[in-house]
């Protein structure tokens, strides 16, 4: 029913009723009753249509926030896609080369930057390094940061992503930044476990768009994935590291257990080892070599244990290039050597020794050092089939004696060599060396030494201080004060020299002198602290006629004094460090010998 069709019917009612003069109080109630009916109809109406156009508003900002929040999905799976693909990339190896790389690329990509680079701390600098770069100046790779940009250092400090659209440093790295232009500048820590281990630090031509929240949390999401990949690279570089080091232990342990460390040659156990390999493969034909160097122990005690290992060096040489194509080298033994040689027969052996001696003559002919000796002894089982322990047991003997027979005249050529040495670093054979023995000499007869003894004065004026040649030339020839080391070593050469003369059977009779001519009269010299007469009449002599032509002779420490100026100074040291009688007759013999015997 509409409102037209309501008026008719009210002036329909109105015609009838005028007809009719008296109407039922019932009807009245009925029209007021459709009154009524129409005014709630209306009122419904109009509150429907209100309803109806408020919902169309509604759907329609239902449905754009709909379009809008799948925008934003589709945007954020995208997103988490290109994160998702770039954390794939990062995880796929443990290069930290190639994640610093790719951590850059990535980066730059996904905020669309215009170039960037990465820095990496060195905490033993406490600098920043530009590790990786793209898209920017060359020449900066591998550089420092600077100190003035102060961004970059914040975030390392405070391990929070910055930014600011003010920067003047752009024209620093972009290629195309106008100087003095501002750039955009973003740098995002990498962190783990609380400390920052990397900057990426990213760069545009124009305002970053502050809007684009999602990028900036993605790239900090990003950052968490490649801290974790360069930590992940950092670990297992030490792993590598120690697995390297775990391995090259394990080979060196392998190599030690069967070789010497000196020389490099196999050693004692390889050696018992192709002993026992032999006994079990009986091996029908075998020689055998042992190699003794001789003197080994007096050129230790004398010159040093580094001297010794230089000539053990040598014979391991020597023989090296004998032996390395033809048998199993080894070095069983402090000074000794042995060689398996299987197929050798006792006349390839003697012919194989003759070798060493020859190769053995032609080094002492070329080397300046110590005399090399080395005795030899071969055994084969050839004939009477003797076992490897038996074998072995021939071949020793046979070189025992012949170091044996050549001992003496071993000990002799190295107290020779040494002498040489001597006579080089101090001039031995020089007026100097000639004044000594010849002031020693005179100072024995004005004392009334036997005329048959002056022999042992002439050899010891010679040979006092040959253990000098066992002592550094850093410190024979140091110009200023000696340490209390230096010193100690020095003071060395007394007993040095007792063991050089107590090998060679021409200097056996001074060696006790050698030992005891820097004692002092008063018990202050060394080494034995010895007092007075206790000192030997030769090493006390030796001692006053050392110290006078050390006196009168340039040294590396002191100019040389004239001859009053040497006695005067002997003489103040008379009942002190010289023997006083000594004294006074060395000063009367200075005053009654002419200059030519001087």
């Amino acid at each position: 029913m509409d409102v037209q069709y309501h008026g008719l019917l009210q002036r329909q009612c109105k015609r009838y009723l005028k007809e009719v003069r008296e109407v039922p109080a019932a009807f009245e109630r009925f029209i007021s009753a459709v009154n009524d009916a129409y005014h709630q109809y209306d009122n419904d109406l109009n509150r429907l249509e209100r309803s109806m156009e408020l919902s169309s508003q509604e759907l329609i900002q239902a449905v754009a926030r709909r379009k809008q929040i799948e925008e934003q999905i589709i945007l954020q799976n995208k997103g988490l896609a290109t994160l998702q693909n770039s954390t794939v990339r990062l995880m796929n190896t443990l290069d930290s080369q190639k994640i610093t790389s790719t951590v850059l690329e990535e980066g730059i990509i996904m905020t669309g930057a215009q170039g960037g680079f990465i820095l990496l701390p060195e905490e033993d600098k406490g600098k920043l390094c530009i590790k990786e770069e793209m898209d920017i100046l060359p020449g900066y790779k591998d550089t420092y940061l600077a100190e003035d940009e102060t961004l970059m250092w914040q975030s390392f400090v405070t391990g929070e992503t910055l930014m600011t659209e003010e920067y003047k440093g752009g024209q620093r790295y972009l290629p195309n930044a106008m100087d003095g232009s501002l750039t955009t500048l973003m740098v995002v820590p990498l962190s783990v476990r609380k400390e920052v281990i990397a900057l990426i630090c990213l760069l545009y031509f124009k305002p970053f768009d502050r809007g684009q929240n999602e990028i900036i949390e993605m790239i900090q999401q990003f950052a968490v994935a490649a801290a974790i990949a360069l930590d992940n690279a950092r670990l297992y570089a030490i792993a590598q590291g120690e697995l390297m080091e775990r391995r090259r232990i394990e080979e060196e342990l392998r190599f030690l257990s069967s070789h010497d460390t000196l020389t490099g040659l196999f050693n004692r156990n390889y050696f018992e080892a192709e002993i026992v390999k032999l006994k079990e493969n009986n091996t029908a034909l075998l020689g055998l070599i042992i190699c003794d160097v001789d003197g080994l122990k007096i050129i230790n005690d004398t010159l040093g244990h580094a001297i010794g290992d230089g000539i053990l060096l040598a014979a391991a040489r020597i023989m090296s290039g004998i032996f390395s194509n033809i048998g199993q080298l080894a070095r069983i033994g402090g000074d000794e050597f042995a060689i398996l040689l299987p197929g050798g027969d006792r006349e390839n052996l003697a012919d194989l020794c003759e070798k060493i001696k020859v190769r053995v003559n032609e080094y002492n002919e070329l080397q300046n050092t110590v005399h090399l000796s080395i005795s030899t002894g071969y055994a084969s089982n050839e004939k009477n089939h003797m076992n490897v322990t038996e074998l072995f047991k021939e071949a020793d003997n046979h070189m025992y004696r012949e170091k044996m027979q050549r001992a003496q005249s071993t000990r002799d050529s190295i107290v020779h060599t040494m002498m040489k040495r001597l006579e080089v670093r101090e001039g031995a054979a020089t007026s100097r060396a000639r004044r000594i023995e010849k002031l020693a000499v005179q100072l024995a007869k004005a004392s009334g030494y036997p005329e048959g003894a002056l022999k042992d004065i002439r050899l010891l004026s010679q040979f006092y201080d040959v253990g000098k040649v066992g002592i550094p030339d850093y410190i024979i020839y140091k110009s200023g004060a000696l340490t209390e080391r230096e010193i100690i070593e020095l003071r060395r050469h007394s007993e040095v020299g007792q063991r050089i003369a107590l090998v060679s059977l021409e200097l056996t009779p001074i060696a006790d002198w050698v030992l005891k001519h820097h004692e002092w009269w008063n018990g202050q010299g060394y080494p034995l602290g010895l007092q007075g007469e206790y000192i030997p009449y030769e090493a006390r002599i030796i001692g006053i006629v050392d110290a006078y032509s050390a006196m009168r002779s340039d040294r590396a420490y002191s100019k040389a004094l004239n001859q009053q100026e040497a006695l005067k100074e002997l003489k103040r040291g008379a009942g002190t460090q010289f023997d006083p009688v000594l004294v006074e007759k060395f000063i009367m013999l200075m005053g009654e010998l002419s200059e030519d015997e001087l």
